[in-house]
């Protein structure tokens, strides 16, 4: 099966994004100041307590430049998966199914988030100043950070793919992606053993900053293993749950062009 129509797609939606002219700009402007408003509240409490279990401030800004760049690559280029439930409830699937190409890679690519790309220029630039004296940490930061991206568009999926068994659950499913996103930009190393296996298991928060930070301070195999266990096992949990409920889909009959 030829992906060859995936780059396409990705370029339509960026180019189209980017034709909002300041529109695109001053969205992603202002996420661009959010995120750094958000570590200024962090650099007080740090200034208070220069420790948060075992972790520093140069541990708790790692964390959000991972998950500020896993957020912008993810809905950069997977950005539908924050579209699934809606796309259920409109029938705007029905475009999807006619075409023989790979359905849920469709439609995850078939859409961009506009702020995405604030979040994601937000993290590179904080991964630049980590870095600046310490070039040997971008490689892992990188991969680390594609990883964290991949797991968190398996989540969005999972939830999202929920929509097929409980109708109008839309808002719900909503909610659970922003408290699913506090979490991950919180530090959870002051967790206890049980809130942490959730953060591992039901509530996969932790492998989208966490477990990554913790990787890059004690790159153990086993830490690395849970990541990539972890992360593959979100995909094919997503995989699964999206072809099982597609079965219960009920077209609409409402066909939308998809542009290759």
């Amino acid at each position: 099966m030829s992906f060859a129509y995936i780059p396409k797609i990705i370029k339509t939606n960026i180019t189209s994004d980017i034709k909002n002219g300041s529109t695109f700009w001053i969205t992603n402007i202002t996420m661009f100041v959010q995120n750094y408003i958000f570590l200024i509240i962090w650099f007080c409490i740090f200034s208070v307590s220069p420790t948060l279990g075992e972790w520093q401030f140069e541990d708790f800004l790692t964390l959000e430049a991972i998950v500020m760049m896993a957020f912008g690559i993810c809905l950069i280029f997977a950005g539908g998966s924050r579209y699934i439930a809606e796309m259920v409830e409109t029938c705007q699937l029905d475009a999807f199914l006619t075409r023989p190409k790979n359905l849920l890679l469709s439609v995850l690519t078939s859409r961009t988030k506009l702020f995405a790309f604030g979040d994601f220029t937000a993290g590179v630039v904080l991964m630049t100043y980590l870095t600046y004296n310490a070039p040997e940490k971008i490689a892992p930061m990188i991969g680390l950070t594609l990883l964290s991206a991949i797991a968190l568009t398996g989540f969005f999926g999972i939830i999202q793919s929920f929509i097929f068994w409980k109708s109008n659950s839309t808002n719900f499913i909503n909610q659970m992606i922003e408290f699913f996103i506090i979490l991950s930009c919180n530090p959870q190393n002051g967790f206890g053993i049980k809130a942490k296996f959730i953060l591992h298991t039901l509530l996969p928060a932790a492998y989208i900053g966490y477990l990554p930070v913790e990787i890059l301070r004690n790159p153990t195999t086993q830490n690395i293993t849970i990541m990539l266990v972890g992360t593959t096992a979100m995909i094919l949990v997503m995989t699964v749950l999206f072809y099982t409920g597609l079965k219960r889909y009920k077209s609409g009959n409402i066909m939308y062009q998809i542009t290759d």
